[in-house]
């Protein structure tokens, strides 16, 4: 897996009292689970229980949707949703020294491939993967994949979408998600997680507050996950490339309101 050095890093720390608690995850899981202690002890957390790939089978017990949201919360902390096991591995080598709160929300296996090793990240800067001037999707982990699908769809039907990757929710990257709203009008966010608290409420905060701008959020609302397949889950909670490409044209059409 790209992810196993991972475990090398978080080991070379934990002998550091309050700095990390480490917890083998179940064995068929093969990944760590960090249990955090939410205070103003340094401390890094991976919560690999945070997507339908990961978790179908075993329901809503283990389908974080709310975790976000929580930690948002949390002062001065930093939450990574992560989109594949090279941003997960240049990100735990860029912060495993690092003093403060640090959440990781990644999938249990390597998800599917989007940057080459070569990739450097800039903690609290997103990445625009495409570019396109009709509307910006803003997105997060799982669905940035499932969000350049989508604009492969929209591309096809002369619709010109820019795709961002906000792989830092917090803090979140405004002067992107600013230039975004000033050159397409229209920002549609998608998250595997809830409306409430996720990315699309911090991505609605600030322009509410400082660019009012049309915002569509993609993400479950007000309920717990459920057993199924991927397959399954992803058409349940409207996570797939045809579902995001009908709400990007929603908010297109909203914009010319």
């Amino acid at each position: 897996m790209a992810f196993d050095h991972a475990e090398t890093h978080l080991q070379q720390t934990s002998g550091y009292p309050g700095e990390l608690y480490i917890a083998k995850a179940a064995e068929n899981c093969g990944f760590l689970l960090v249990v955090p202690i939410i205070s103003r002890t340094p401390t890094k957390d991976i919560s690999p229980f945070s997507t339908l790939r990961n978790c179908g089978y075993w329901g809503g017990t283990h389908m974080a949707f709310e975790d976000i949201a929580m930690m948002r919360t949390v002062p001065n902390a930093h939450i990574f949703d992560i989109v594949d096991g090279v941003q997960f591995n240049k990100l735990i080598s860029k912060t495993v020294d690092m003093k403060g709160i640090y959440y990781y929300r990644t999938p249990l296996a390597d998800n599917i491939a989007v940057y080459d090793e070569d990739t450097e990240f800039e903690i609290g800067k997103g990445i625009v993967l495409r570019e396109g001037n009709d509307a910006s999707i803003i997105a997060c982990g799982r669905l940035v994949t499932i969000s350049l699908q989508a604009a492969e769809l929209l591309e096809e039907e002369g619709i010109h979408v820019r795709v961002v990757d906000m792989f830092t929710i917090k803090p979140l990257d405004e002067a992107l998600v600013l230039k975004c709203a000033q050159e397409t009008g229209a920002i549609v966010t998608a998250e595997n997680h809830s409306v409430y608290g996720g990315l699309g409420a911090a991505v609605a905060e600030f322009l509410g507050e400082n660019n009012p701008t049309v915002v569509e959020r993609i993400g479950t609302r007000d309920e717990f996950g459920e057993v199924g397949s991927e397959a399954y889950l992803r058409e349940r909670f409207g996570f797939t490339p045809e579902k995001i490409a009908e709400r990007v044209k929603e908010a297109i059409a909203k914009k010319k309101d």
